[in-house]
């Protein structure tokens, strides 16, 4: 820089170099957890093979932080197969999620306890977040309730919906036939039990004789309810300038 001062091109340079030795040289000592207590490994999960492998990379978080580094992530369930090493379940939650669930909760909670015991020398916000969840549509939903109960749900009528004092009813008709009375119960209990915006606002069950056995047809409407999207002021979001 005394040959060449003032270039500000070069000094640049010079600090990105220096910065990414830094990175280099500091590297080993970040992620070697070595010199950790056993209690410290205990409260990060480490001495449980579920929970071994994130509470790791937790616990390389935290000396990450301590390190310098100014933002870190950490992953769980990221990649391999959707319903077995990843949070995606799309089938037998239960299973998928308890598995997790066991995987990642030790090192979650010891990491967060661990940096409110330690402190943050800096100001810092520690945030744990999950995939966001896409609701189901009403017909995915009455889909699932109808494969539950053994029927196949052929289709639905949806209906204009509704908007009124800030919340936008949606409905749809069913028409459904030849089940037993335990088929239409559990759709029935299905609808009803599994969320509590989805309800039955009207019922026609009719009973008939059908090769020597009693079955039941029904008509009904399903409706769920959602509160309206807020509607942009008069003016909001405008950047047109006005004469004068």
């Amino acid at each position: 820089m005394q040959k060449f001062p003032g270039n500000s091109e070069l000094a640049a340079r010079i600090s990105s170099y220096e910065l990414a030795y830094r990175m280099q040289a500091c590297a080993p000592g970040a992620v070697d957890i070595t010199s950790e207590s056993e209690a410290t490994k205990k409260l990060y999960g480490l001495d449980e093979k579920i929970s071994e492998p994130f509470g790791r990379q937790c616990l390389m978080a935290r000396r990450l932080v301590e390190h310098g580094v100014r933002f870190v992530q950490v992953f769980a369930g990221g990649v391999g197969n959707q319903n077995t090493d990843t949070w995606d379940a799309h089938d037998d939650i239960k299973t998928n999620h308890t598995q997790h669930a066991a995987e990642t909760d030790r090192p979650m909670a010891g990491l967060l306890t661990d940096l409110k015991a330690r402190g943050p020398q800096k100001p810092a916000d520690d945030v744990v977040s999950g995939m966001p969840v896409e609701p189901l549509s009403l017909d995915t939903y009455l889909t699932n309730a109808a494969n539950t109960a053994g029927f196949v749900l052929k289709s639905t009528t949806p209906r204009t919906p509704i908007s009124r004092n800030g919340f936008t009813t949606s409905s749809v008709q069913i028409s459904v036939s030849d089940l037993t009375l335990d088929q239409l119960k559990k759709f029935l209990q299905e609808i009803e039990t599994k969320s509590k915006y989805v309800a039955v606002t009207h019922l026609d069950i009719t009973r008939r004789e059908y090769k020597g056995k009693d079955k039941l047809d029904a008509s009904l409407e399903v409706s769920t309810y959602a509160r309206e999207a807020k509607k942009p002021e008069a003016g909001e979001g405008s950047n047109q300038k006005q004469g004068g």
